[in-house]
């Protein structure tokens, strides 16, 4: 299994929360694999990154099996069944599974997840050789199927019983297939200086090209993807795809050498040990450095695990990564939530840009958060600006940049870059 993949495959099986035991007890299953394939003893595992995790068995012992020693593992790395119905000599003594008496015969048919990838598998075993028909396979991937579901519900359970509602509805192994094709795409929108009127950042945002529907905005699809656990491997694509067309825009010259890449890190990335490791490796292996990236966070994600969430961000501002809080006044905003956050970039919310000039009352408190912002050393950028009028009223705030459809609506790479072409000839 390829390295991508295989990382895709073990985050996907970490969002279940069954590892450790924790989870539905799922005995009678591997027991009743056992009485239909007429064989010894039976065993629900799932593999791990050196291990197979045994989970539940009937008539074998609670013993976890080291990788390279897991004949099952096989299943699960090329998610198709195994069958050996002849064991010459048993398995290896040492094996936990032949301590309690040798293996001779053995069928596992992969356990697979929402999302299409492999997690595990249900396997059965015997003394003596047995023969293992079609009829025991597909009795296997039927009961196979039983003990996802039973992990489906617990996961859903675990998410508190969230459920999804969108114009059309998706499943998440369409998602997985979009993801491995390349179908979820970065649009980029430029960020402005209002002084100048240069693009000084483009911020990466979402879309499925999906061959049927045509191009799909996140609200139609993004639900599934962070309820279905796919968050962390569509993140990872969209920015490093992101950070690809970055190294192309910075070559179009002088005036784009030095535009960033603004990216958004969901709740679920945020909580990842490695994820400050693993964006300064992306920038490192496309020759960029740290002062290219922005990784920009909501206040609901930057506190769905409080501790987790400014570990990693001081550990990208430390290596020179500016943290942006988007999306600012659109919830319950504090500052002593803010100065909490090793910020350097402050994105005011379209609810309170878009109507500032209608609303002496909000346009009041943008005057007063950019001022507030400034004294904090921090840097403005506003959104939802739609109008001119929005950007001079902004300017006079000494509110310093601006983004929104006045300025250009997020667009593929390719136009970006014709866009950024025309802009450096003029």
């Amino acid at each position: 299994m390829d390295l991508p993949r295989e990382l895709d495959r073990l985050e996907s099986l970490l969002t279940y929360g069954i590892l450790g035991g924790q989870g539905p007890d799922l005995t009678d299953i591997a027991e009743l694999a056992a009485q239909l394939c007429g064989t010894r003893s039976a065993a629900v595992g799932f593999l791990g990154e050196d291990e197979v995790e045994v989970y539940a068995t009937f008539g074998a012992p609670m013993r976890n099996i080291p990788r390279s020693m897991s004949v099952s593992a096989a299943a699960v790395e090329r998610g198709e069944p195994v069958v050996l119905p002849n064991i010459p000599g048993a398995l290896r003594p040492d094996h936990p599974f032949a301590q309690d008496g040798p293996v001779r015969a053995f069928a596992a048919v992969p356990l697979t997840g929402r999302d299409g990838l492999p997690l595990g598998v249900l396997a059965v075993h015997h003394t003596a050789p047995l023969e293992l028909t079609d009829r025991h396979l597909h009795a296997l991937r039927v009961l196979a199927d039983h003990i996802m579901n039973r992990l489906e519900l617990h996961r859903l359970d675990a998410w508190g019983g969230r459920t999804l509602g969108h114009a059309r509805p998706v499943e998440p192994t369409r998602i997985r297939r979009a993801l491995d094709a390349g179908e979820l795409v970065p649009y980029l929108q430029p960020i402005v200086d209002l002084r100048t009127g240069s693009t000084v950042a483009l911020e990466a945002l979402i879309r499925w090209q999906h061959p049927e529907h045509g191009l799909l905005p996140p609200g139609d699809f993004l639900p599934v993807v962070e309820a279905s656990g796919l968050m962390i491997p569509v993140g990872r694509q969209v920015r490093q795809r992101g950070m690809d067309a970055l190294t192309r825009i910075r070559r179009l010259g002088s005036s784009a050498a030095s535009i960033q890449l603004s990216i958004n890190i969901s709740p679920i990335e945020l909580a990842r040990p490695q994820l400050a490791a693993e964006l300064m490796a992306d920038l490192q292996e496309r020759a960029l450095g740290p002062d290219a990236l922005v990784v920009e966070v909501t206040e609901t994600a930057a506190f769905v695990d409080r501790e987790a969430a400014v570990t990693q961000l001081r550990a990208l501002d430390d290596a020179g990564v500016q943290i942006a809080l988007d999306d600012y006044g659109a919830g319950h905003s504090s500052l002593t939530r803010l100065l909490s956050l090793p910020l350097s970039v402050l994105k005011l919310d379209r609810a309170l840009t878009s109507r500032m000039l209608d609303d002496p009352r909000l346009e009041t408190v943008v005057g007063s958060t950019v001022a507030m912002a400034r004294d904090l050393g921090l840097h403005v950028i506003a959104e939802g600006v739609e109008v001119p009028q929005q950007a001079v009223r902004l300017l006079s705030m000494h509110c310093g940049y601006a983004q929104g459809w006045h300025f250009g609506h997020a667009d593929t790479i390719d136009n970006t870059m014709a866009a950024l072409r025309t802009l450096a000839r003029a």
